[in-house]
Formats: C-alpha cells, sequence, structure tokens
C-alpha cells in the first residue's frame, strides 16, 4: 500500500510523538496506521518535511520575496492556475545556477519537527520513501542526500537553464508543474 502525505508543518508535528490539538485522536491513529501498514510513502515537501516554501525561500535569496509570496499565496488558495503562477513567479526571480548554488549554500533546509525521526523510522521498516512537491529538484536535492533518499525517488520542477547559468524556463510537462 502507498500513502502520500501532504500537509502543513503544524498538522504533521504528532507524526513525531507530538499530538497537534487541531487533529482529532481518531485522526493520528488513522495517520499512524497507515504509516504502519504502508510500503511506500510519498511526503509533500514545502510545508511538510521541511518548515518553509521552496520557492520564497529561493524569492528572498533574489531579494524579491514579497512579490512572490503574494503569488504563492494567490496560486494556493486557488485564485491563479498554479502553472501560471509557477512561471510568473520564476519570470519575476530570474534565478541563475550560480544564485541557486548561492541560496542553497546559505539556507539550509528546516526540518519539520520530528519528520527526520519519522522518516528514518520508516526506512528502517523498509518502507520506500518518495519526495513529490511543486518546488524545484535543485531545491530538493540536498534535502533528499539529507534524508537518505534517492535522487530517483524525487517528482518535482525542473528549472532549465541556458549555457551561460541564466534562466531558461521550466519543465512545463512535468506533472508537478500543473498542480
Amino acid at each position: 500500500a502507498m500513502l502520500c502525505v501532504a500537509m502543513h508543518c503544524s498538522e504533521v508535528a504528532f507524526l513525531g510523538g507530538a499530538k497537534d490539538e487541531g487533529m482529532s485522536s481518531e485522526s493520528i491513529a488513522m495517520a499512524k496506521t497507515a504509516l504502519q501498514e504502508a510500503d511506500a510513502v510519498c511526503f509533500d515537501v514545502d510545508s511538510t518535511v521541511v518548515e518553509t516554501e521552496g520557492i520564497d525561500l529561493l524569492a528572498a535569496c533574489f531579494g524579491v520575496y514579497e512579490e512572490v509570496a503574494n503569488l504563492t499565496s494567490n496560486a494556493m488558495n486557488g485564485n491563479i492556475k498554479f502553472q501560471d503562477a509557477l512561471a510568473a513567479r520564476l519570470d519575476i526571480m530570474q534565478p541563475t545556477v550560480e544564485g541557486v548554488a548561492k541560496c542553497l549554500e546559505k539556507e539550509k533546509p528546516k526540518f519539520t519537527p520530528g519528520m527526520k525521526q519519522v522518516m528514518a523510522r520508516l526506512q528502517e521498516r523498509g518502507v520506500e520513501l518518495y519526495l513529490v512537491s511543486g518546488g524545484f529538484t535543485l531545491m530538493i536535492e540536498p534535502i533528499a542526500e539529507i534524508l537518505k533518499i534517492p535522487k530517483e525517488n524525487i517528482f518535482a520542477n525542473k528549472l532549465l537553464f541556458a549555457g551561460d547559468g541564466s534562466y531558461n524556463g521550466f519543465d512545463r510537462d512535468a506533472p508537478t508543474s500543473k498542480s
């Protein structure tokens, strides 16, 4: 059985042993049972595995946080089609290979409390873990490395760069770029 986990960081706290007051004990019991029985688990990354939204973090590194955060909020609320919002945010940022590398060097992943332990326990049981995100492969690879999740288990958006390292779009055919 495969289980997919996509919750905001405050809702996932129970996975590490602490009960979130917003969740019923029945919901917690169902989630724990599902995790115990799963052969594979897909985790959303932004605001689930880590506490931040990768695109907002990247925007902050490129000095356009406010503009991008507003579009992120509108996209999450369904006010703008996800792919259109993604394109608009990247057009504002114009990320470069060098700029992304500097951002990743400066900004280390801030894992949701208890998440690394939950994932380690699942791996000890032989559960296959996947990271699925509307974020970017480049931003998720360091997270996967820390969690010992193979790169081929990452399903996310791919940034495209020109030969000189300048921004050249994103893979619009990736399923993760559509919603």
